[in-house]
């Protein structure tokens, strides 16, 4: 009988904590909920885009399309594509900050494609 007390003690202590955090929660301060938005078209070849990374300073959106064999860049500011350059089937992306980069890693072929950060163009080091 004392288990079964201390067990019901434990599920009512429980139970009084998730409620109080269920309150603090559903406040006038929470956040609103994730909202879709209007979607972006990128013209592409039949397939998945595989891999996403973001350049926060650029506001850009980097794209691996395995099917069009291309990085496309999309500027977050108004959704538009700035560019789809032709890198092979991508299969990550890095962006390095200090040196001014984007790095693309394809399959077929493994390599890694290297672009110029600023205006995107492959770098021919």
């Amino acid at each position: 009988m004392k288990r079964f007390a201390w067990m019901a003690c434990g599920a009512a202590a429980v139970g009084s904590i998730l409620a109080a955090v269920a309150r603090t929660s559903s406040g006038a301060d929470a956040p609103p909920a994730l909202t879709p938005q209007t979607p972006i078209v990128v013209q592409r070849a039949p397939g998945t885009f595989n891999y996403l990374e973001v350049d926060n300073r650029y506001r850009r959106l980097l794209v691996a399309h395995s099917g069009s064999r291309t990085l496309d860049v999309i500027d977050l500011n108004n959704n538009n594509v700035l560019r789809q350059e032709a890198v092979g089937e991508g299969h990550g992306i890095a962006v390095d900050v200090k040196d001014g980069k984007y790095f693309v890693g394809t399959s077929r072929l493994a390599y890694v494609v290297v672009l110029g950060r600023k205006f995107m163009v492959k770098d021919d080091q």
